[in-house]
């Protein structure tokens, strides 16, 4: 009996432990989480849920790697797996920049941009352009799965996207009724630098762009004084930048927009624009209204936020509620080292179906709907009363927690019975994590309950 209190009490400690590292806490009405959600830096972030996961791919600049969670707002926990490593001397090689993970008809693609000189041109390149054109070699490349687990799969190089040999980043694919198309941050022609605009081309398949340079059409010019750096700049078009485009449906409208960032992104007045799709063809400029009232998402001093922008849509664990994944920077004079990943929920305009971004911050805020455990544990002794952080899909509620341990390892989901007295909110900590500190401090089968 007392070998199994220590345990009892070991678990606790373990337990707690863990979550003091977490950045999601718990109060006794609710769990919240604060910005950033992955500690270091990280920009360009992209988010998509897939059954009990999220995936996440970011700039990494030396290869793609992808992160796997089963919550949104703690990712320094999460599963890691090195998808793409470019080789030496190819055109590719360097800078790869925003990869997107997206699926189409059953298989993954990674849509990214690199290039072949890390952002280093040749001179006799550089003295071609209307200004300084570090990143003229930028190109779109497309990655395929082998399967249709995004997690299990291996990803090969599929194809250099058709970008008519001129600069092309931060590409994304635009799905709509008639076709699938890529929209991507452009210039009007291979060494005229400025301004960077969004272009739009129509595809035949995720590796295929069917458009010619003829057919292809700009979609957005960064004109307002709001998509300038600085801000209402009238000398020249340097750093006037549209950029990082993503599609964003509203589920109860169907209205279709396209997010995209303005301005710098290593300065603090980047921010978020938006263009709405109004016509029924994609391809025709005359389709698409942009909101030139000015930025939809953008810097708050308040909260030490700058710098915001190319943000990806994601939705809740129970699918009620929509949220955004951003990129941020604490200390603006620092610039894009300074960059980091963070989430928070929006909602929509009921009067005109667009999206209602928050001012963003750091927090705290309450976690996704469905991410938050409900879990009381006593073992009517020694241990009395404690919150044990569990990660879950659903809101669950007990009085009693029992776990499964073998002498192999650990049980992956441990059974739940039981109803709580009152509701208490609870950290967030990996199942397996949890599992594993059971197995390494109690190996004796074959279950052990906490509770009477």
């Amino acid at each position: 009996m007392a070998a199994v209190t220590a345990f009892f009490l070991l678990f606790a400690l373990c337990l707690q432990s863990f979550a003091a590292a977490q950045t999601t806490t718990s109060t006794a009405s609710e769990a919240t989480y604060t910005n950033p959600i992955l500690n270091g830096p990280g920009a360009d972030p992209w988010v998509i849920r897939n059954g009990d996961y999220y995936y996440m791919t970011f700039t990494e600049t030396a290869n793609i790697t992808m992160l796997r969670s089963k919550v949104l707002t703690d990712w320094n926990n999460a599963d890691q797996k090195l998808v793409f490593s470019p080789p030496t001397n190819a055109s590719y090689s360097y800078d790869l920049w925003a990869p997107e993970l997206h699926n189409i008809d059953g298989l993954w693609y990674i849509i990214f941009s690199a290039d072949e000189d890390a952002d280093s041109p040749p001179a006799d390149v550089d003295m071609l352009c209307t200004y300084s054109c570090p990143a003229v070699f930028h190109r779109m490349f497309v990655l395929e799965s082998s399967g249709a687990d995004p997690w299990e799969s291996d990803y090969v190089l599929k194809s250099q996207l058709n970008t008519f040999d001129q600069f092309a980043i931060d590409g994304t694919y635009f799905q709509h009724a008639t076709g699938l198309y890529h929209i991507y941050s452009c210039w009007y022609e291979k060494y005229i630098s400025w301004p960077s605009m969004l272009c739009i081309t129509q595809m035949s398949n995720p590796w295929t762009v069917s458009s010619t340079l003829a057919e292809r059409s700009i979609i957005s010019i960064p004109t307002n004084w709001w998509e300038k750096t600085p801000h209402n700049r009238t000398i020249n078009d340097r750093l006037s930048s549209n950029e990082g485009p993503e599609q964003l449906t509203n589920p109860a409208t169907n209205q279709t927009f396209v997010i995209y960032s303005a301005a710098r992104s290593t300065q603090a007045n980047y921010c978020l624009g938006l263009l709405e799709l109004v016509g029924a063809d994609p391809m025709d400029p005359g389709s698409w209204v942009k909101n030139d009232t000015g930025c939809v998402f953008y810097q708050n001093g308040a909260q030490d936020t700058y710098g915001v922008g190319h943000a990806s849509f994601t939705q809740s664990q129970d699918g009620e509620e929509d949220w955004m994944v951003y990129h941020g920077m604490a200390d603006y004079v620092i610039g894009s080292n300074n960059r980091s990943i963070r989430t928070q929920q929006f909602s929509w305009d009921n009067n005109t179906g667009a999206p209602l971004f928050p001012r963003p911050g750091l927090g705290p805020y309450p976690v996704p709907a469905g991410q938050q455990g409900i879990v009381q544990v006593n073992n009517g002794t020694t241990m009395g009363q404690s919150l044990v952080p569990l990660a879950t899909s659903t809101v669950v509620s007990a009085s009693t927690l029992v776990v499964s341990v073998s002498g192999t390892g650990a049980v992956p989901v441990p059974s739940i019975a039981g109803s709580a007295p009152e509701a208490l909110s609870v950290d967030m900590l990996d199942r397996q994590q949890i599992m594993s500190i059971v197995a390494t401090a109690y190996t004796t089968p074959p279950v052990t309950g906490l509770g009477a």
